[in-house]
């Protein structure tokens, strides 16, 4: 089982994150990470920095608690909803976990563009958290 989880850097990734332990422990699956920027030109060093470091921060965090994970970062000029569906559908994944703060009154997420696009295209189901 493999599951992949799309990292922003956002403050709702801890309960993302939580989410994604959860199912990957229920599931004894490995977990891929993603983190990905749409335009390479106006990446500066230290976005670069940011995303590694978030992404160095959940893998440790996943590693602490024995539940295998693959980092990526992409910065290929695609959209990050494009990068979400490549990378599932080259390794693969069973199920893709993506975090929003986005809730309506009634504690439904509401989705933005790049769930929308990934629930479209994706060929597992898509966790929103």
């Amino acid at each position: 089982m493999k599951l992949l989880m799309y990292y922003d850097g956002k403050d709702y990734m801890a309960k993302t994150l939580d989410a994604v332990k959860a199912r990957a422990k229920a599931l004894k699956a490995k977990v891929h990470v993603l983190s990905s920027h749409s335009n390479p030109d106006g990446l500066s060093a230290d976005t670069v920095c940011e995303m590694e470091n978030g992404l160095h921060y959940v893998k440790s965090a996943l590693e602490s608690e024995n539940i295998p994970c693959d980092t990526h970062i992409l910065v290929v000029g695609r959209t990050p909803d494009e990068d979400i569906i490549d990378v599932a559908n080259e390794y693969q994944v069973d199920e893709i976990i993506i975090g929003t703060d986005r809730v309506l009154k009634a504690g439904k997420s509401k989705t933005g563009r790049l769930i929308n696009c990934v629930n479209r295209r994706a060929r597992c189901p898509v966790l929103i958290v």
